[in-house]
């Protein structure tokens, strides 16, 4: 059986929030631009209410822990790291950027994903996705990078992500020999529901941290970190 997680996807300017247990799933998504704060915890309150659970009980706390909005991403991290020091319990972090390419393959199958987060400052946050056979997914690249830098991939059938691509119209245009015709994926930001799809793998694998270990990761401040081949 699944294990009882919560998980929280603050890193965009979509408020998501997420609960399995007992093999159900019940949870909340908004687009909530600057009211994060506002609704996480009540959000929190109302899906363990729901499932008639308490934070005991469950067996993790997930988080996105960027790239993202700066704020949205310290919003996210401060509540899991709370609840999960207060509760002594384990920590799945994810990319934001990974939980976006499982929602994705959820919309449309697509193994090879661009996914491409609006950074501002004339930057995006970018990775490259692979999803396995056995829906595995693998980030190739991620990093923050002008549009006019990236390096786009040789090899046809990728599919376009997030809403980065209609930030930059100039990077769809001169991707286009790359992209798939999909378009269902332009736009789409993360939600908890996928990070919870996510964290469950982690966790069957024992892929957890203690609270004091969840970092943000801004890569703003950490450009040269460009995991080659990592998991999540």
């Amino acid at each position: 059986m699944s294990a009882t997680i919560l998980a929280i996807e603050t890193s965009t300017h979509a408020c998501s929030v997420a609960l399995e247990h007992a093999g159900q799933v019940i949870s909340r998504h908004e687009l909530a631009a600057r009211r994060h704060g506002e609704l996480l915890l009540p959000w929190v309150e109302a899906l363990l209410k729901e499932a008639d659970i308490k934070v005991a009980d469950l067996d993790a706390i997930a988080v996105s822990r960027g790239p993202g909005a700066f704020t949205g991403v310290r919003i996210g991290v401060a509540a899991a790291q709370g609840l999960a020091m207060a509760y002594s319990l384990p920590a799945v972090t994810v990319s934001s950027l990974a939980v976006c390419a499982q929602g994705a393959y959820r919309l449309t199958g697509a193994r090879q994903q661009l996914v491409a987060f609006d950074a501002r400052m004339g930057e995006l946050y970018w990775a490259e996705v692979l999803v396995e056979e056995a829906g595995q997914l693998r980030l190739q690249h991620e990093s923050v990078i002008a549009p006019e830098d990236i390096q786009l991939p040789a090899n046809p059938g990728w599919l376009a992500v997030s809403d980065g691509w209609t930030s930059y119209p100039a990077l769809q245009a001169r991707a286009e020999e790359v992209l798939l015709a999909d378009q269902q994926a332009i736009g789409l930001l993360p939600n908890a529901v996928d990070l919870l799809v996510l964290a469950q793998s982690a966790y069957a694998a024992g892929e957890t941290v203690l609270a004091a270990a969840i970092q943000p990761v801004y890569l703003r401040n950490n450009v040269a970190a460009k995991p080659k081949g990592s998991a999540l």
